[in-house]
């Protein structure tokens, strides 16, 4: 095997140097007609490996969302359809800084005065409104 891959490539260095004589034979012209025909099988080689790469590139994808269709699809689905969350209806307020007058509905994070007043050492019962 080793012996057939040696004659190959000394077969194939034997065919380059023949053709290397055969273009050092050509007159300008012809060595120009000759860049000018490996120009365009370049260009047609390249349109195709990219044409191929690209339909290879497609595939990958249509393969990739479908896979990822698949997994979505094996989830369990809720028995209720999603519906657009709908916000909640705006609350009186709970509680109230008296020094600034600003209240919080007790929602959501505590307010800085809020903080403040407790870390101050208030209880957040003082601060409700008419007394809870």
């Amino acid at each position: 095997m080793l012996y057939i891959i040696i004659i190959n490539t000394h077969r194939d260095i034997l065919m380059r140097k023949i053709e290397q004589n055969k273009l050092r034979g050509l007159s300008v012209d012809e060595l120009i007609s000759f860049r000018e025909a490996a120009d365009g099988l370049i260009r047609e080689r390249l349109h195709s490996e990219k044409q191929q790469l690209q339909e290879k590139l497609a595939r990958i994808a249509r393969y990739e969302s479908g896979f990822k269709e698949g997994l979505l699809s094996s989830r369990p689905k809720s028995g209720r359809p999603k519906s657009v969350r709908q916000s909640r209806p705006k609350l009186a307020p709970k509680y109230k800084d008296p020094a600034s007058g600003q209240t919080w509905a007790g929602r959501g994070l505590q307010p800085r005065w809020l903080r403040d007043a407790i870390a101050s050492g208030k209880s957040q019962t003082d601060l409700l409104i008419n007394g809870g």
